[in-house]
């Protein structure tokens, strides 16, 4: 496919969920993609900034099939865009948000050049925030957005934000968070065709059910209410376990309240890479994600990517999305465990029910996909180009 645009993307650090995303960009689209990273957070053993926990990001394909460049690399940002701009003008650029000085320095080089510039940004409604900053927001934003070509809103709940702050419609275009899906798939149903060998192997084989969680033990993440749910259980239904995988600086909370309810149903494997993550999918009969604020929420694409069935709350942001009815999944208010513990009795005692869900699911997320993703920024930079031939990139 020949390349029509040269794109420079700016970006924070290299992610799981983006990385490859960006590779298979370079390969599948019209775009010729080029990656100017803030710092090389994601390469090697780090020290996670909110939970505190040594991560180690095992999967391929995090800055492999793209050219990027890292700021480190040379003095200033302002020289890296002269650098790598040498072998040619670039069309358009897609800065994120929440990149902070880096993203400034961006905007300034390319807006001296007459280059349309495209904003990429996660923010959101869903949560409280003090008067005093959405009064600034309400006066500022405005006038921030008239700088930009064109955005892409990696929600419905950003899409919603861009518009509250004035961003016109069609200028806006949605690509969510997405994962891999078709390896999730892939690997899931490898594991789980020796499923209850691989229980055996986990230290599960006594529990007839899984319910599985991913958390960082942080309160925004409420892994407290997970475990009220296991105690729940314990009394109605002793055969179900609960897989609780993450670790975090409440992790001694976690263990204290395991202890002192003699959680004997509760298993806790600590931090997993994401390779490891498909085997507890696969060997799982609903996810639950209990988050009390998250813009998002990957492992959700995850587990439907899995087909497995979905217990999410409304802290999450990815609900509007992924779980826009039963259908898909379930939602119930984060702070009720009682109403979460019916939620997942609800998909374990009815076969037929959770079966369904599960292939919903996974119809569902294949919607948010690479592929998708990747007609999506076309659209988007296409447009961003086109109106600032027009004259029109700034208004």
């Amino acid at each position: 496919m020949p390349k029509k645009y040269r794109v420079e993307i700016i970006s924070d650090h290299p992610t799981q969920w983006e990385g490859p995303f960006f590779g298979y960009l370079q390969a599948n689209s019209s775009l010729d993609v080029h990656v100017f990273y803030n710092n090389r957070q994601g390469l090697g053993v780090e020290i996670e900034s909110e939970s505190k926990i040594l991560v180690k990001h095992d999967i391929p394909g995090l800055v492999n099939g793209y050219d990027h460049t890292f700021l480190d690399e040379f003095g200033s940002s302002e020289g890296v865009f002269e650098k790598v701009s040498e072998s040619g003008q670039f069309d358009v650029f897609i800065v994120e948000g929440h990149v902070g000085e880096l993203q400034k320095v961006a905007m300034k080089w390319g807006k001296k050049r007459k280059i349309p510039i495209v904003y990429r940004s996660d923010s959101n409604l869903l949560y409280d925030s003090p008067l005093w900053k959405r009064i600034i927001k309400k006066f500022l934003l405005p006038h921030f957005f008239k700088q930009f070509s064109a955005f892409i809103a990696l929600s419905t709940p950003a899409a919603e934000y861009l518009r509250h702050y004035r961003a016109p419609d069609k200028k806006i275009f949605l690509s969510t968070y997405m994962v891999h899906n078709e390896w999730f798939e892939s690997e899931s149903n490898r594991w789980r065709q020796n499923r209850e060998a691989i229980k055996r192997e986990l230290g599960l084989g006594g529990f007839s059910k899984l319910v599985l969680a991913i958390l960082r033990f942080e309160e925004r993440e409420n892994p407290i209410e997970f475990l009220q749910v296991a105690a729940i259980y314990k009394g109605w239904v002793p055969k179900v376990g609960f897989v609780l995988i993450g670790d975090g600086t409440r992790r001694e909370e976690v263990e204290k309240f395991v202890k002192r309810e003699g959680l004997d149903n509760v298993v806790l494997p600590g931090y997993l890479s994401l390779s490891a993550l498909p085997k507890y999918y696969a060997i799982s009969d609903v996810f639950v994600h209990p988050a009390r604020k998250e813009c998002w929420g990957l492992s959700v694409n995850e587990a439907m990517a899995c087909g497995v069935p979905v217990v999410i709350s409304t802290g999450l942001g990815c609900r509007y999305d992924l779980v826009p009815s039963d259908q898909y999944g379930l939602v119930y208010p984060v702070g009720d465990p009682n109403k979460l513990a019916k939620a997942i009795r609800k998909i374990l005692e009815d076969n037929k029910r959770a079966n369904a869900i599960g292939h919903a699911a996974k119809e569902r997320v294949n919607f948010f996909s690479y592929l998708n993703a990747a007609k999506t920024f076309e659209s988007a930079v296409g447009y961003a180009i086109q109106k600032e031939g027009d004259g029109g990139g700034v208004s």
